[in-house]
């Protein structure tokens, strides 16, 4: 049986050993971004800020396009003529 620090060992080799995914090589394409510009923390938290918002709007922009295009006549969308 492994103590615990053989079994954290164990754990950390085997994390090591993990290829990257795409969500993980997207946080570290905007921390090396944000150091590559030398960005303060408040900088960074801007980017940040704005890219969320940014999402919000685009996803709030696509859910009302498609529910009008394929949805034309349901109560919440304007009657066409």
């Amino acid at each position: 049986m492994l103590s615990r620090a053989g079994v954290s060992a164990a754990m950390g080799a085997r994390m090591d050993r993990l290829p990257l995914t795409s969500y993980q090589r997207g946080i570290f394409l905007v921390i090396a971004t944000a150091w590559f510009f030398d960005l303060t923390p408040a900088g960074a938290g801007l980017i940040s800020s704005m890219s969320f918002i940014g999402m919000f709007l685009g996803a709030s922009t696509a859910g009302l396009l498609a529910l009008y295009v394929h949805h034309p006549n349901c109560a919440s969308t304007p009657q066409r003529a």
